[in-house]
């Protein structure tokens, strides 16, 4: 089998996601699964194209995680036709990941972290219009109709359920 993640952030990106998509990508390939990521240059020093530990990764040079939901939309196209599923997470990967697979017919995974739901509006650090934006795309992002929805804990899955 193989598998297209797209991932906003991935290793060497230091964070909790990015080092369970690390450990479940280099299992995939032990296991002999095909497995290539698209996913930010947010390092200049990083190649754009490498091959670690048998994960191809294809790196988009751009830092912004917004820009990245626009300008990986080619590099989905054009890599997607040589994949069976492709897996992606919230939040700016998700609708790209989602629209090309849906064009191509392929299945589609999203793994749901968290959901912050009406918590945007408590943050002190964002503004109002960013509290109202924030959670309205991640609203957006739920209603997006992945073959499966994945979250990583009860929590997650309660919050997803009872926003609908």
């Amino acid at each position: 089998m193989r598998i297209l993640f797209v991932l906003e952030h991935f290793h060497p990106y230091i964070g909790g996601v990015e080092f369970l998509f690390w450990q479940l990508t280099n299992e995939l390939t032990k296991q002999g699964y095909k497995v290539k990521v698209i996913t930010t240059k947010f390092d200049p020093k990083l190649l754009e194209r490498e091959i670690i530990n048998g994960v191809e990764i294809h790196r988009i040079n751009c830092k912004n995680r917004f820009l990245f939901a626009v300008k990986s939309i080619p590099s989905i196209f054009k890599t997607i036709k040589h994949y069976d599923l492709v897996h992606t997470t919230t939040y700016t990967a998700a609708p790209p990941t989602w629209l090309v697979a849906f064009l191509k017919n392929k299945k589609s995974i999203i793994t749901f972290h968290e959901y912050w739901g009406d918590l945007w509006k408590t943050l002190p650090y964002l503004s109002i219009s960013q509290k109202f934006f924030y959670r309205i795309f991640e609203k957006f992002v739920t209603y997006l109709p992945f073959s499966k929805i994945v979250s990583v804990s009860d929590y997650t899955s309660n919050t997803l359920v009872k926003s609908g």
